[in-house]
């Protein structure tokens, strides 16, 4: 039998007319809008440019006082993805990385340290023999200091599946695992 869909319900709709003005305009007067939005771009472009000019010369300064403060992060996908939409000759910004220094990329725990994937490995090799999944759970806990709920059971448990297939982990049973 085939599964009925819904359209959304009448206050659903209502809802979405009086968060969105747009949806009662005409033809004529979304196109003026657009068009208004799409004359907004070369100045804020041009904004935007001087901004990356004052950040650069800041930076320069602290270096030149020789601060070590990291660079500022680079714009996110979507300044990018204005820039590429922009009729204008603008540089795109680029992704955000997580800077280092080398230009590589890392990923790291919050604050700096450790990812859970690296905890997990290192509670695993010092355990004596083959560790449960919940003991982990609590081991990893209590390391962190979060709460040990569902939710960072599933987050271990799932970890604990790419470690596995990497083969970083050895699963002798069901929901035993060891060190490699």
């Amino acid at each position: 039998m085939p599964r009925k869909t819904s359209a959304p319900s009448k206050s659903a709709k209502k809802v979405y007319r009086r968060r969105n003005p747009l949806v009662k305009a005409s033809i004529s007067q979304l196109t003026a809008e657009i068009q208004r939005r799409q004359d907004a771009i070369p100045a804020l472009n041009r904004k935007a440019d001087d901004l990356r000019k004052q950040l650069a010369s800041v930076e320069l300064e602290l270096k030149a006082l020789g601060s070590t403060a990291a660079p500022a992060r680079p714009a996110t996908k979507i300044a990018s993805a204005v820039t590429k939409s922009a009729s204008t000759t603008t540089k795109s910004v680029g992704t955000a990385t997580k800077s280092t220094g080398t230009g590589k990329r890392t990923r790291r725990g919050k604050g700096g340290g450790p990812t859970l994937s690296d905890r997990i490995v290192k509670s695993v090799t010092d355990a004596k023999a083959p560790i449960k999944l919940r003991e982990l759970v609590a081991t990893l806990s209590k390391a962190m200091g979060r709460p040990a709920d569902k939710s960072f059971l599933v987050q271990v448990s799932a970890t604990m599946r790419r470690l596995v297939d990497s083969k970083a982990v050895a699963q002798p049973g069901r929901g035993v695992y060891k060190a490699v």
